[in-house]
């Protein structure tokens, strides 16, 4: 049964964050750390951003989106993404850059 904990800001707050290390067994030679922040401007602008970590594999992985809802239903993203590989010599890394834009025409 995973062993975990957590923290979590109050959800009437513009800014949360959470915490959380997981792991097989009391007994387990790895272990998944995840942090995570939700900034929100308003609630039409928001960035959040995520960040993990596995010790088995000694993988490490950001994760950040901001997204705006500039006119009721449609949004642009930004999205980055960056992963890195420890177990590897050289190390090993992905970058991502990523956009989105959607746009509803209401008839």
């Amino acid at each position: 049964m995973p062993q975990s904990f957590s923290k979590i800001s109050s959800s009437t707050s513009p800014v949360q964050l959470r915490v959380r290390c997981t792991s097989s067994s009391p007994f387990s030679i790895w272990t998944l750390y995840t942090a995570s922040v939700r900034l929100a401007l308003n609630p039409r602008v928001q960035l959040s951003t995520f960040y993990q970590y596995n010790s088995f594999d000694q993988q490490g992985r950001w994760n950040v989106r901001f997204s705006w809802e500039y006119i009721p239903l449609s949004f642009i993203y930004l999205v980055f993404n960056d992963t890195q590989t420890d177990l590897f010599d050289p190390v090993q890394r992905t970058t991502q850059f990523i956009s989105k834009i959607t746009f509803l025409k209401q008839f």
